[in-house]
């Protein structure tokens, strides 16, 4: 799903496929406070975990840079 860009509008909405979290996912976000059964993975990069519960609640969780 993408919303197009209008005079009010600029920003581009995307749908993307909900996943279950990976073992060294389960334990990122377990050590940041949140429960992992809870959550799916939404979106990986380099930067960040984009996350997204259950219950529609939607969380960007920061990695640490070493």
């Amino acid at each position: 799903m993408y919303v197009f860009p209008t005079a009010k509008n600029k920003v581009v909405i995307e749908k993307m496929q909900k996943r279950n979290l990976t073992r060294r996912q389960k334990i990122f976000v377990a050590q940041r406070g949140l429960k992992p059964e809870n959550w799916y993975i939404v979106k990986e990069t380099d930067e960040y975990y984009q996350l997204v519960s259950k219950n529609g609640q939607s969380r960007l969780l920061w990695k640490d840079k070493q």
